[in-house]
C-alpha cells in the first residue's frame, strides 16, 4: 500500500488522483481526507476557453479518434470508393462506388443483387452504367476474342444473362 502523497501526512494512500490533464496516467496517492480535498480543487478544464472545452467534449464522443462519414474509409474519403481487400462486399453484391442518395439503402431482391454482382456493380447502378459495364464485360469475355476458352465463354453467358435480367425485371 502506498503512503499519502500529501505533505506531512503519513496515512495510507489508498486513493489515486491524476497529476495533471496532460499526464492522466500518472497519479498521486492520497488518504481519504486528502483525496476529497484534492478533488474539490481539481479542474480538468482549467486554462481552457469555452470553445476549447466544447471541442474537447465533441472529440470525446469518439474517444479523440479520427472519424469519417459512414460508408467511406479515411484513404478513400474524397474518391467515394470503398476498399474491399477481402472481397466481402463484392461477394454480397455491394462492391463498387458509394453513392449517397436516400434510395442507396433500398432493399433489392436476391436475384437483382446477384445480377448486379455478376456485372460487378453497386446496388444503385443506373441504366447507363449497367449498359456500359455490360459492353465492357461482353468484349472482355467474348469467345471470338479469347480463342474459344470455355471458362471465359461461361462467364460471357453469365454476364449476358445478368444484363438481360436487369433489363427485364424493372430494376431501373
Amino acid at each position: 500500500m502506498n503512503t499519502c502523497d500529501y505533505p506531512d501526512c503519513s496515512s495510507g494512500g489508498a486513493f489515486r488522483a491524476p497529476k495533471s490533464r496532460e499526464r492522466l496516467d500518472e497519479h498521486y496517492w492520497f488518504c481519504l481526507d486528502h483525496v476529497r480535498e484534492y478533488n474539490k480543487s481539481w479542474n480538468f478544464f482549467v486554462d481552457m476557453s469555452g470553445d476549447q472545452i466544447e471541442e474537447f467534449q465533441r472529440a470525446d464522443v469518439t474517444g479523440h479518434r479520427p472519424t469519417w462519414r459512414l460508408g467511406l474509409n479515411a484513404s478513400a474519403e474524397n474518391s467515394g470508393h470503398i476498399q474491399d481487400e477481402l472481397g466481402i462486399l463484392h461477394a454480397a453484391g455491394l462492391s463498387g462506388r458509394y453513392n449517397e442518395t436516400e434510395h442507396d439503402l433500398r432493399p433489392l431482391p436476391p436475384e437483382q443483387r446477384d445480377a448486379l454482382a455478376e456485372l460487378d456493380l453497386p446496388p444503385l447502378a443506373s441504366l447507363d452504367v449497367i449498359k456500359s459495364r455490360y459492353k465492357e464485360l461482353a468484349k472482355k469475355y467474348h469467345p471470338d476474342l479469347n480463342n474459344g476458352d470455355a471458362s471465359l465463354e461461361e462467364k460471357f453467358k453469365a454476364v449476358g444473362k445478368a444484363y438481360n435480367y436487369l433489363l427485364t425485371c424493372g430494376y431501373v
